[in-house]
């Protein structure tokens, strides 16, 4: 191999480290998300199994289309600002219009129609791919997930900024060897409408919870009795965007080391 050739090898493994580095910190921040808010509420299920399917799931609709996205969320952030402005127009009381299960369904619903005119409008883009590689993320999570959870059985637990570094890359790379298999499978199974409408909802909904997390941590009146969980989960979010985005570094670089194409469906 020529320096020339090792340097552009290297050169592309660090370009793609940073690359990584941005997708890894988005999953620590859905992983401890997953794992603070719901996986109480699913006592049945291992946490770090939940946490690793419900990131890998949800990044994976949101970096399907990251036009859909910023529309998608743009149109959620306008829908809880005229949520803010009709409770100062009527001088509720704090908190009054802030019911999470309303504002969520009102995120969704907002979301889906946004969703199901972009993918109306704009019927070259590749949003008909969502649904394969939503189903690669959360399949990818699950596979990832259950080895973690059988390891766990043998070394015993583990710290969860640990947990997060080492799910992080190894759901990044059975992603994308999943995406690959998926969208050639499963491509075209829904219309560009009902698939991008299906992004706009579940972008919507995450950025309605980020909303109602962000304003249940400045009011505890808005934060319909989850002020404790949602503590919670806020206090291990540095670490968890640090912990996500060293192992996409790490799953980035060696990426580009080994010489693996760009991923690109």
């Amino acid at each position: 191999m020529s320096v020339q050739t090792s340097g552009s090898r290297l050169g592309d493994a660090m370009l793609r480290s940073v690359v990584w580095g941005f997708v890894g910190g988005l999953f620590g921040l859905l992983f401890v998300v997953a794992h603070d808010a719901m996986a109480p509420r699913l006592p049945f299920l291992d946490p770090l199994l939940l946490a690793a399917a419900t990131a890998g799931a949800v990044g994976a609709v949101v970096y399907s289309s990251m036009r859909l996205t910023l529309l998608a969320a743009g149109a959620c952030a306008l829908m809880f600002a005229l949520v803010e402005l009709a409770s100062v127009a009527v001088r509720a009381r704090v908190g009054e219009f802030w019911v999470p299960e309303l504002l969520l369904g009102g995120a969704v619903l907002i979301g889906g129609l946004a969703g199901a005119y972009y993918g109306h409008s704009y019927r070259q883009s590749r949003i008909y791919r969502a649904l394969p590689k939503a189903l690669a993320g959360l399949f990818a999570g699950l596979l990832v997930g259950a080895v973690w959870w059988l390891l766990r059985r043998v070394v015993g637990e583990v710290p969860l900024p640990l947990s997060i570094a080492v799910i992080c890359p190894l759901v990044g790379w059975s992603y994308v060897w999943l995406a690959g298999v998926l969208v050639r499978a499963w491509g075209d199974r829904l219309a560009p409408t009902l698939d991008a409408a299906l992004v706009g909802a579940a972008v919507s909904g995450l950025v309605a919870l980020g909303f109602w997390a962000t304003a249940g941590m400045l009011q505890p009146d808005m934060a319909g009795g989850a002020a404790v969980t949602i503590r919670a989960a806020v206090d291990q979010v540095p670490v968890a965007l640090l912990a996500g985005w060293l192992g996409g570094m790490v799953a980035g670089f060696t990426r580009g080391m080994l010489g693996f194409g760009w991923y690109d469906l």
